[in-house]
């Protein structure tokens, strides 16, 4: 609501205070403007500067207490003494049962809500990472020297459990390159490859890879349940980007590094410790010339039709349609 009125008004409007009137729950928002000249204001061209003009701006609102703020908003205050989060703890009604419920299975919550549009959407988005998560899922499975079942196991197993426990449905959960070349990397120092080595062997081999692997797991969900309940988390909060940023740079030349031979298809050895990274360059140098050419053709040809596809064609896409064309799913079908 906008109104003019006089400097007399405003005079009155300041030096009286109405609680009653403040306190009324039917109170609507007001914006006064103080001008000589609205229609001035109205007809310029230019935004008028709010360092020198006369506009003031008054906003009414209900008027809460401690109380009636609390019970509106839902507020829940945390306990203080070791007696009240016992009592709190162990004090058990229908309403918190339920809410336990909500928290502890949130589909519950927000199923009944699911909007029936976004069905068909959600199922071409899950088929779609579905489809993409198998190769990426069996690579990262390379990567951290396992079988590649392992990887799909890993893929899709956490990925249901989140669907059911999670509370995020922007996140997609799945493996990751970092931490699978650090596994990769325990693994081969603990079950190193032998060089003489038969069928059995193998087996064997990739055996004790999973346990190894399987192992190191473990131990972390122990360590990372211990630092969730001890709030370690703020200790993120002291890292700092350059540090976050070279770390992140370094794992992406590693994880380039370990792929580049399955690339070209060519062998290289396995290294670990200090200039690992070196090692393996000087490897796939020296073994270019025994690279297989129709192994290379395609992973070049896949490389550029992704970028063409991203960087060219999909922009141009998403001015007219507002679904890009899924090209990591063409080159799967396709390579």
């Amino acid at each position: 609501m906008v109104d003019k009125v006089s400097d007399d008004d405003d005079s009155k409007m300041s030096s009286q205070f109405d609680y009653e009137r403040l306190s009324s729950p039917n109170i609507t928002s007001q914006i006064l403007i103080m001008s000589s000249d609205i229609s001035s204001l109205s007809s310029s061209s230019s935004p008028p500067s709010l360092i020198n003009s006369n506009l003031r701006l008054q906003i009414d609102r209900k008027v809460y207490d401690h109380q009636k703020f609390d019970e509106e908003f839902e507020f829940i205050s945390e306990p203080s003494s070791l007696k009240s989060k016992k009592l709190l703890l162990f004090n058990c009604s229908c309403k918190k049962f339920k809410q336990f419920g909500k928290n502890l299975l949130p589909p519950i919550k927000w199923l009944p809500k699911y909007k029936k549009i976004y069905l068909l959407r959600d199922i071409i988005v899950g088929l779609t990472i579905c489809v993409l998560s198998i190769p990426q899922a069996m690579a990262y499975a390379t990567l951290a020297n396992v079988p590649a079942v392992v990887g799909l196991y890993s893929s899709f197993f956490p990925t249901l459990l989140y669907a059911i426990f999670g509370t995020s449905r922007h996140i997609m959960y799945g493996m990751f390159a970092v931490p699978a070349l650090m596994v990769g990397t325990i693994v081969d120092e603990f079950a190193p490859i032998s060089q003489n080595s038969n069928f059995t062997d193998i087996a064997a081999q990739e055996e004790a890879a999973t346990q190894i692997c399987a192992t190191v797991t473990f131990c972390l969900g122990i360590i990372f349940t211990i630092m969730a309940l001890a709030q370690l988390h703020i200790l993120t909060a002291y890292l700092s980007n350059h540090l976050v940023t070279g770390f992140t740079t370094a794992a992406s030349f590693h994880v380039l590094a370990s792929q580049l031979p399955k690339l070209f298809s060519v062998t290289v050895k396995p290294h670990s410790g200090f200039f690992k990274l070196g090692f393996i360059t000087y490897d796939l140098i020296i073994g270019l010339p025994t690279l297989n050419w129709m192994s290379t053709l395609i992973s070049f040809c896949s490389i550029m039709f992704l970028m063409l596809g991203r960087y060219i064609i999909n922009p141009g896409i998403l001015k007219y349609v507002h679904a890009p064309i899924p090209m990591e799913l063409i080159v799967v079908w396709f390579f």
